[in-house]
């Protein structure tokens, strides 16, 4: 350590101030001293603080002792090491003889091995000697050399290990003791009078702007009239310093005081021109003339305080890039207050008992969370010294709030309404959502943009239930640390926990993020900047001051300005009363999307209290000819509607880069591939029924949107339902929800559990870009959780299925030449366009616009997109709208297609009331769709005139081919319905002693029986020509049975015969029709019989009944009846009652 540090001693240059000392030996002491003070170089007696100085001191006596001369001290001894310099070569203090580690030691035992050189060298020398025959002189001259060198190492050992160890106790002092600064102290004693009326006036103007906005209703105005900190400078009572390991940083403690009133330490002269601190407010009561002011008088004022001062270093200029402030401990302070009477009348009101313990708590509390320890106030130094706007926004926050899961309810009665306030670090409200009423998991699907000013803050989604009369209460609050943008600035489906106060979690937040940083000009070689064109981007309005608003001497107003974007208010300068040229100084900040339709308007109010403020001025201005005004430096604009006002703005455009396009609200994201999910079946389900089971069903979603549902299983708490679905996706950070809920046919369903699965559990492998590739069959179990709780387990399959590029002609199209014009040569020719039609499996988008030519106006249209006629696993609803002859719904769903060449898509236009009642309806077969497509520009879309009224729908498609293998169980035209007609019975047996029969034919699907003919009388060859339709749920493991019976009064019926068929030897849409022989029986049945492939489950639609019609439905026959659509669960109500599941 002592020569690392003698050597960058040695390296050191002298200071350019050192002063040189020349010796004259003719010269007297005393007449040495006066030459030193005349030419100003002699040191003070006072010693220096510095714990340096105090160990060059020491070696100097230590060697002026030894050697007898005078004590002279050195002089480089103040500069020649500095506290930095010692610093780097240990930051291990030590204590006295206490050895800090090993180093310290090892530095003195660097030299070892010439001692045991010399030895050797001693042993080989003597040996050498005596072999030579030399006598013992030899030996003592040897001897001779030795004990020099002895001498000389113990000499220079013992000077290096009393530096070091003088050092060693310099550095601890240095890290452990405070340090005095009165040449500090004695530096702002003088500088203070210079910079101190500086300083006042400079407080004086802000907080006089600060004041005229604060200013109350009831007083006329507020100003700081008299502002003073007085002659005495504060002091700097003590620094101390903080070692540590990085070389960047330096830590320190400053104890500050500010005691003007001490008058101990100050001269006669400096006691004569003394001033002392005093603050006058003056707050002016009344209106106009008959206002009076009053003032209120601060003085006497005392601080004192410790304060942990931390600063950031770097290599580039300013060197310092930020301070981080805070005091160690609250600060004390005090001071004389006199509200009224003024300062020869006025009354300390710190003599009131509890005030002022009162008031210095309120300070206390104000100033604690930004400056008491463990907050810092941070000072970005390298951004003020640059001239950079600090308070400019970096950058905009793009949110996208999808929703909300498993709210907590604070309802007694129905459900909470939430909804989503933002703020960054709890500061003030940056926007909030519409409310859903009486939901706890809520769309809002709502897009934010958020001026962001600082990466490193929280942003926070506090969720409110909305009340009418009382005040919203707070459901809870989701944070996001921004910081994590730097890294990933594009982030979606955000799944951030609701947490309630005691830090319980209560459901959940969905959320896109992505962060947009302000694009910084690009400066070239030459010296040029040049600015991005960019639409987009953060303009900053700066209002400045108004000129010649009053032509009358006599009149005051009080004036303040209002700036609106396209009608909204981005800023409301603050109102200076009583000024006719009033100078305001605000700015505001907005986020622009379109710079170039972007108008802003100023209006300058006089503000008049209770009454409406008039007019003074006003005038309006694109966006790109304000920008273009600024470039020529014209700041003024004429106020339109005052003869001579003007108004001063500027004007800062900052362009902003888009990363992707913004999605409005009600659209979706381009997906990336469908998930495969066999819904097998679940396990121990919850009961909630008080008769009979649970009737449970799986809804499947994704980001609060309902892709599909599975069929419900009746009175069941272990069902399985066996069934496929395919849903889109966009991310693998979507997560996949299963909500298994027990069907209720009047009242609202409940929950019996959830599970979730994240998509990227599912993906395969990232391949690209937003690509990844096929993941494999997953078999999942997963725990259904309900209330914190386990209530069973849902049995499911899953597997990715990337899309696939479309793929057009790679031959070109050559257009036909057309008279007149010019040929066009092969290198340009026209690409196909893609052939959609090759394609059976994919993504279908489907976008609903407006409608037109409808005549009927609607009190709340909304609208249903079904795929192949499936009123209960409906496709997509759209919002009810309200009033509306020909409503615009801009929406966006998507539908997997499994079989184009089948598929059909309607667009049903209903009214919201109990029966839906359909307005109007579309139905367009998926291949004209995908035909159509691959020959027309879809990109505006396609008017369809609707099926059963006047008018027509936009409509706009996009298909996404995906390739799957369907099974042939899976297949479309696996299930529908069999229309069959039983027309005649021939030859049949005579079972009765008449000689003839009473037949009737009974029909069954799979044993189960859906329908029965009338009985004919006395006949062998009756005809019955009935009709009637069957439900296929299994088109290749169905039949249908025919039994032909002899009715019986008494007795049983008697089977005359029957004839079995399966139902995949029916073709699609293919009629039928024969006499068919009758097994173990004689005769004939002719049948005629068709099977139409459609959606066929046991729920027809998802509309609940209302409590009428379900006790109607209830009393009523049951299964059949007018509908004449059998095998199904059209006639009954369900739970209890003739069964919605029942049988036969």
């Amino acid at each position: 350590m002592n020569e690392a540090i003698q050597g960058k001693a040695d390296k050191e240059p002298p200071q350019p101030n050192t002063p040189i000392h020349s010796f004259q030996p003719g010269v007297s002491p005393e007449e040495k001293v006066k030459i030193e003070e005349a030419a100003g170089t002699v040191l003070p007696n006072t010693p220096l603080s510095s714990d340096i100085n105090e160990t060059k001191s020491v070696a100097s006596d230590t060697k002026s002792e030894k050697f007898g001369g005078p004590n002279i001290p050195l002089e480089r001894s103040a500069t020649a090491y500095t506290t930095q310099s010692l610093q780097s070569t240990d930051s291990t203090a030590t204590v006295g003889w206490k050895e800090s580690n090993e180093s310290f030691l090892s530095s003195y035992s660097g030299q070892e091995w010439q001692n045991v050189a010399c030895l050797v060298a001693i042993t080989l020398v003597t040996y050498l000697l005596a072999k030579l025959g030399l006598g013992l002189a030899w030996c003592l001259v040897v001897l001779a050399f030795v004990a020099k060198y002895y001498i000389n190492s113990v000499k220079r050992f013992r000077r290096n290990a009393r530096d070091d160890i003088s050092r060693e106790l310099a550095l601890t002092k240095l890290f452990t003791d405070t340090e005095s600064t009165e040449w500090l102290n004695m530096f702002l004693n003088k500088f203070w009078l210079i910079y101190e009326p500086a300083l006042s006036a400079t407080i004086v103007s802000i907080a006089d702007g600060i004041l005229a906005v604060s200013t109350p209703a009831f007083l006329d105005s507020l100003r700081l009239s008299e502002f003073t900190l007085g002659t005495k400078a504060p002091r700097v009572e003590s620094v101390k310093t903080f070692s540590n390991e990085d070389d960047e940083t330096v830590e320190m403690e400053w104890e500050v005081s500010f005691t003007p009133n001490d008058l101990l330490d100050l001269t006669k002269s400096q006691l004569r021109n003394k001033i002392n601190p005093k603050i006058v407010l003056e707050v002016r009561v009344g209106k106009g003339f008959v206002g009076a002011g009053i003032p209120i008088l601060v003085e006497d004022i005392s601080f004192n305080g410790r304060m942990r001062v931390k600063m950031r270093l770097m290599s580039s200029f300013p060197h310092m890039q930020s301070v981080d402030l805070s005091f160690i401990e609250p600060p004390s302070f005090d001071y004389i207050l006199k509200p009224l009477g003024g300062e020869t009348f006025g009354f300390d009101i710190a003599h009131i008992p509890g005030l002022s313990a009162f008031i210095r708590e309120q300070v206390h509390a104000i100033l604690g969370p930004m400056l008491y320890n463990p907050n810092v106030f941070t000072l970005n130094m390298e951004q003020i010294m640059s001239g950079v706007d600090t308070e400019a926004a970096i950058g905009v926050l793009r949110l996208h709030i999808r929703n909300a899961r498993n709210l907590k309810n604070l309802e007694v009665l129905g459900l909470s309404d939430p909804y989503v306030r933002l703020h960054i670090n709890n500061r003030a409200e940056l926007g909030r959502t519409s409310y859903k009423q009486n939901t706890l998991n809520p769309v809002w699907d709502e897009t934010f943009f958020i001026l962001i000013h600082d990466l490193n803050e929280t942003l926070s989604l506090e969720v409110f239930d909305k009340e009418e009369i009382k005040k919203d209460r707070s459901l809870g609050t989701a944070t996001f640390n921004m910081a994590c943008l730097l890294d990933e600035p594009e982030q979606d489906h955000i799944i951030a926990k609701v947490i309630r106060e005691g830090g319980k979690e209560h459901g959940e937040v969905c959320f896109d993020a992505t962060y947009c940083p302000v694009v910084e000009p690009t400066v070239h070689e030459d010296g040029t900047i040049t600015q991005i064109e960019s639409n987009q981007g953060i303009l900053k309005v700066f209002v400045h001051q108004a000129k010649d608003l009053t032509h009358k001497a006599s009149t005051k107003h009080s004036p303040y300005c209002v700036v609106k974007l396209r009608g909204k208010t981005i800023l409301t300068t603050k109102v200076l009363k009583r000024k006719s040229s009033p100078v305001w100084e605000d700015a505001g900040e907005v986020f622009v999307n379109d710079k170039s339709t972007a108008v802003l308007s100023f209006d300058v109010l006089d503000s008049r209290g209770v009454a409406v403020d008039p007019a003074l001025g006003k005038f309006s201005i694109g966006l790109n000819e304000a920008l273009k005004r600024m470039e020529e430096q014209n700041q003024w604009f004429p106020l339109r509607g005052h003869y001579s006002g003007k108004l001063r703005v500027s004007f800062v455009w900052s362009p902003i880069e888009l990363s992707s396009e913004i999605i409005p609200a009600g659209h979706l994201a381009p997906p990336t591939g469908v998930v495969r999910l066999d819904l097998i079946g679940a396990r121990n389900l919850k009961n909630v029924e008080k008769i009979g089971k649970s009737d449970p069903y799986v809804v499947v979603s994704v980001s609060g949107r309902t892709l599909t549902r599975t069929e419900v299983i009746g009175n069941n708490l272990n069902p399985e339902w066996n069934e496929t679905h395919y849903i889109g996706i966009r991310s693998p950070r979507e997560v996949i929800y299963f909500d298994v809920y027990d069907f209720d046919k009047v009242g609202k369903d409940r929950r019996l559990g959830s599970a979730s699965v994240p998509a990227k559990q599912i993906f395969g492998e990232q391949i690209g870009k937003n690509r990844w590739g096929p993941g494999a069959p997953q078999e999942l179990r997963l725990g259904l959780h309900l209330e914190g709780k386990e209530r069973g387990e849902i049995h499911l399959k899953a597997s990715f299925n990337p899309l696939i590029e479309p793929v057009s002609p790679s031959d070109p199209v050559t257009p036909e030449p057309v008279e007149g014009s010019e040929v066009v040569a092969p290198t340009q020719a026209l690409k196909k366009p893609i052939d959609y039609t090759q394609y059976t499996t994919g993504l279908l988008s489907v976008t609903l616009g407006h409608t037109q030519g409808m005549k009927r106006q609607v009190e709340t249209p909304y609208a249903d997109v079904l795929l192949n006629n499936n009123e209960y696993n409906v496709v997509h609803r759209t919002k009810a709208k309200k009033r509306a002859t020909n409503p615009a719904f801009d929406e966006q769903c998507e539908v997997f297609i499994q079989e184009a060449q089948f598929a059909t898509i309607s667009v049903c236009v209903r009214e919201m009331n109990d029966e839906r009642t359909v307005i109007a309806r579309k139905t367009i077969e998926v291949p004209d769709i995908l035909e159509r497509l691959s020959k027309e520009d879809p990109t505006d879309g396609y008017w369809y005139e609707f099926d059963n009224t006047d008018g027509k729908i936009l409509l706009k498609f996009k298909f996404s081919p995906v390739e799957i293998s369907i099974d042939e169980s899976e297949s479309w035209i696996n299930k529908g319905l069999v229309n069959v007609k039983i027309i005649k019975a021939q030859g049949l047996r005579a079972a009765d002693s008449s000689g003839t029969s009473d037949p009737y034919v009974q029909v069954k699907v799979n044993d189960v029986k859906i329908y029965k003919t009338k009985v004919i009388k006395k006949t062998l060859s009756p005809v019955f020509n009935e009709e009637f339709t069957a439900q296929i749920h299994d088109r290749n493991t169905s039949s249908l049975i025919f039994h032909v019976y002899d009715w019986n009064q008494v007795q049983s019926s008697e089977q005359l015969g029957y004839f079995q068929i399966n139902t995949n030897k029916l073709e699609p849409f293919t009629w039928v029709q024969d006499n068919f022989e009758l097994s173990d029986g004689t005769g004939t049945l002719t049948l005629r019989m068709m099977f139409r492939p459609e959606h066929v489950g046991r729920m027809t639609t998802d509309r609940k009944q209302t409590f009428h019609a379900a006790t109607r439905s209830a009393i009523g026959k049951g299964v059949g009846g007018a509908t004449k659509v059998v095998g199904g669960t059209i006639g009954g109500i369900g739970k209890g009652v003739g069964g919605l599941f029942s049988k036969g």
